[in-house]
């Protein structure tokens, strides 16, 4: 009896173990690929073909020379170790973001002059990441700018993945 009892008591513990150590990955998941990359050709290839390549993008920014920016965000999110601890979740518990950013620079005739991309791993505690998301609520307009340029090119506009992307810019905007 006492043998079963352990047994099922080291399997709880190995499936809340692997359960929290998942990692979730959203955003543009084509930011790792990098023959996506390679086959854009500069002043050659149009946003069409970016769109192609990669997908929606997260945010666009229109430059003062005329010309703009796509931008693309991929997160990797996993739970701190803290957070599994009992009483010190409260203070220390949040989660471990890896982001990945690439953002594609477009001449005034909608081609493609570069791409820049960096990387970044973070830790955002649960309190802190609360607040600053109610704070962020409804004042996101990269949804209506990426809606507004999908439009303007005859591209298909996700909903859904905008808003996940709004959601989800406590991790990039610090």
């Amino acid at each position: 009896m006492l043998r079963k009892i352990s047994l099922v008591t080291i399997c709880i513990a190995v499936t809340v173990f692997l359960i929290g150590c998942q990692t979730t990955q959203l955003g543009s998941i084509h930011l790792s690929d990098i023959g996506r990359y390679t086959s854009l050709k500069k002043g050659e290839s149009t946003k069409k073909d970016v769109f192609i390549s990669f997908g929606q993008p997260c945010d666009v920014i229109e430059n003062e020379g005329g010309g703009s920016q796509w931008r693309y965000y991929k997160i990797d999110v996993s739970m701190s170790g803290a957070t599994f601890v009992p009483i010190v979740n409260l203070v220390a518990g949040g989660s471990n973001s890896q982001l990945q950013i690439s953002t594609f620079t477009f001449d005034k005739g909608a081609y493609y002059v570069n791409v820049e991309t960096s990387d970044r791993q973070d830790y955002t505690n649960q309190w802190a990441g609360m607040a600053k998301a109610a704070s962020l609520a409804d004042s996101d307009s990269r949804s209506a700018r990426v809606e507004s340029e999908m439009n303007s090119l005859n591209l298909p506009f996700d909903s859904k993945f905008a808003k996940q992307m709004a959601d989800l810019q406590v991790f990039w905007d610090r």
